[in-house]
């Protein structure tokens, strides 16, 4: 599987377009904020511009009602036209405040509505003097005070301010609807900008997807349309590392796994036939010898009391029995090879080995040595204990001599895999059955000189291969005597 061209993930095509977008969207939207924060300013400053207009008319309609009544008064002398001239007074007073606070921030009309405050004052004072005056009963000299030029040259100035601060917020009034109308029309530009980009964008990106998609698709399909129980070797060519080429190499994975399935099922299906075959003659050998022995202790009962020769047939016949259990214990053993293993765990094999050796009682007749840089494996402990445990019983149950010893190394390979050896001074085995000792029911000794099943290095093979590992045995007996088995462990099982 060549991967023919490097190429961006379905996935970050749609990420880029998203924050593409988003990072368009995010741009237009900070326009947009700034446009419409200033547009609010000039909104919020127009607002305050009509209360400082509508306060200003406010003021003169105080002069005018304070004006009215005090000359209604003159006039008439009647007390009620004092109650205009009062209100008039009262409420500029409450006008001047607010317009002062509306104008503090505005330095061009607080100068103004400070100047204008005291031209108010002067001519509320010249109001109030003609009404004392006239109160006091000198009549003639508060008309006079009204008819001279004093009140018109107030009121002449008092509308100059208003007039001029009138007319400076009408002009920034027109100044600021002008801008408002800019400003709405940049949005109005931005807002179809940025839509009209943000279409183009998803276009184009959209485009090369569907694009960068379709074609790796179809040859994605039709190597799976042509994959069967017959093409278990078909393998999809990975031409994208996106989305669609994981798709490709799960499926060569997937195809991987049932071609190496299938391989198993065929060892599977061989053993199977292996095992028919010595099943029905290893299996059978014991019961015949079962028969022929109970027969025989049939016949010498029927002659009278047991001889030596029926006590004989009885410990063969019990013999027979025990290697027939065996056997079958064997053939459990070796059907539940990489079934249930147990728990990963940290395995000290040398400590392992140590147990091993007392529990088979080796000593004193056979050494046990075992190499100190035996290595530390994360593994089930039962598959690897059995292996070690068969390996060295079938070194002492095939030694040639009463006594013996038995060598355990083990070591970490440059491949990142444990190594193992248990090595023995026996007689060695021949070169023609380093293969055929692994066989089921296979032993180099008659079973009446050896007790065992000849199952145990079948059981070792199996059991190694299912982890991973591979196991081998070097031995020449006609060089020197001895036999050294060789397996592989997974560090990490």
């Amino acid at each position: 599987m060549t991967i023919i061209k490097d190429s961006p993930s379905v996935v970050t095509g749609i990420r880029r377009l998203f924050w593409l977008n988003a990072l368009l969207f995010f741009l237009f939207l900070f326009l947009l904020i700034f446009e419409f924060r200033s547009m609010e300013q000039m909104k919020s400053r127009m607002a305050e511009n009509e209360k400082i207009e509508r306060t200003l008319h406010r003021v003169d309609l105080d002069l005018v009602d304070a004006e009215t009544g005090q000359r209604g008064y003159l006039l008439t002398g009647k007390s009620a036209y004092l109650m205009p001239y009062a209100r008039g007074t009262d409420q500029a007073k409450t006008d001047l405040r607010r317009l002062r606070t509306l104008a503090k921030d505005d330095a061009t009309i607080r100068r103004k509505v400070e100047g204008l405050i005291p031209l108010v004052a002067l001519k509320f004072a010249e109001l109030r003097q003609t009404i004392f005056l006239f109160n006091r009963g000198d009549r003639t000299q508060a008309l006079k005070l009204v008819l001279s030029d004093q009140g018109k040259t107030l009121m002449d100035e008092i509308r100059r301010q208003t007039s001029w601060i009138g007319g400076e917020i009408e002009h920034r009034q027109r100044k600021d609807r002008a801008e408002n109308r800019r400003l709405f029309e940049i949005v109005e530009i931005l807002v179809g900008a940025g839509g009209g980009l943000s279409l183009l964008l998803v276009g184009i990106l959209t485009s090369r997807t569907i694009r960068n998609i379709l074609n790796p698709l179809s040859l994605l399909l039709s190597g799976i349309r042509t994959f069967g129980p017959d093409t278990l070797a078909t393998r999809i060519p990975v031409v994208r590392t996106d989305e669609i080429g994981q798709i490709a190499l799960a499926f060569n994975k997937m195809a991987e796994l049932a071609q190496k399935t299938m391989g198993e099922l065929k060892r599977s299906n061989k053993e199977l036939d292996t095992f028919a075959y010595v099943a029905s003659h290893d299996l059978k050998a014991p019961l015949r010898a079962i028969e022929n022995l109970s027969g025989w202790i049939e016949e010498d009962l029927k002659k009278g009391a047991p001889t030596e020769e029926t006590l004989q047939n009885l410990t063969l016949l019990r013999g027979r029995s025990a290697r027939l259990e065996r056997l079958l214990e064997s053939l459990l053993d070796y059907s539940r090879v990489g079934r249930k293993a147990g728990a990963v765990e940290a395995v000290d094999t040398r400590s392992l080995v140590s147990d091993i050796g007392e529990y088979l009682a080796l000593a004193p007749k056979f050494s046990l040595e075992c190499s100190p840089e035996m290595p530390v494996v994360r593994s089930p402990r039962a598959p690897l204990e059995q292996v070690f445990r068969n390996l060295i019983s079938n070194a002492r149950s095939h030694h040639d001599r009463p006594t013996g010893k038995i060598v355990v190394g083990g070591r970490i390979t440059e491949d990142g895999v444990a190594e193992f050896s248990v090595e023995d001074d026996g007689p060695g085995i021949p070169g023609q059955y380093h293969e055929k000792i692994f066989e089921m029911f296979q032993t180099l000794k008659p079973r009446d000189e050896v007790e065992g099943s000849g199952m145990g290095l079948a059981i070792v093979r199996k059991t190694v291969e299912n982890i991973g590992g591979r196991i081998s045995v070097v031995s020449d007996p006609e060089k020197s005597r001895g036999s050294r088995f060789l397996f592989t462990w997974p560090l990490n099982a």
